[in-house]
């Protein structure tokens, strides 16, 4: 695919992130019914999210923050992004793009409360673009990264 960074460049992202809002009760009741949302769109019918196996992070994007273009595939099956960030504006940057194995690409603005499902078995290479400077707010966002496992 052109376009793509290659190997011999520099990754970089720059980012704050919060562990204890991650593992607070209420984000993880949330996450059960995120599951049961990627269980219905991208497990089969002989797998499902492994409910062991969630990581969850918490993450700030204040200017100048990204996430360089990648592909989440070692870390995770499939994983989700939840914007919690109100009233963004598109010139302020932070936004998600998405590569398709076809060089096309897709642009996500971080609405509050929306979430984006990503598949990364399929290679579903992404990146956050840099928050400008003038954004009058910082982005957050709840990420989750989750192994799929047999149904019993």
């Amino acid at each position: 695919v052109s376009g793509i960074p290659t190997k011999d460049e520099t990754y970089t992202t720059e980012f704050y992130k919060s562990t204890q809002l991650a593992t607070s009760e209420f984000m993880m009741g949330c996450v059960w019914h995120i599951a049961d949302a990627i269980d219905s769109q991208l497990a089969g019918e002989d797998t499902r999210v492994n409910r062991n196996n969630v990581n969850l992070l918490a993450y700030k994007l204040t200017p100048g923050c990204h996430l360089r273009l990648h592909n989440d595939k070692y870390a995770a099956d499939a994983g989700f992004i939840w914007y919690l960030s109100r009233d963004w504006k598109w010139d302020w940057g932070g936004l998600l793009l998405t590569v398709a194995d076809d060089g096309s690409a897709s642009v996500e603005m971080p609405e509050f409360n929306k979430l984006v499902i990503l598949n990364h078995g399929s290679g579903a290479i992404h990146c956050v673009t840099s928050v400008e400077k003038w954004a009058r707010d910082d982005r957050y966002i709840l990420i989750g990264m989750m192994r799929l496992a047999k149904k019993e």
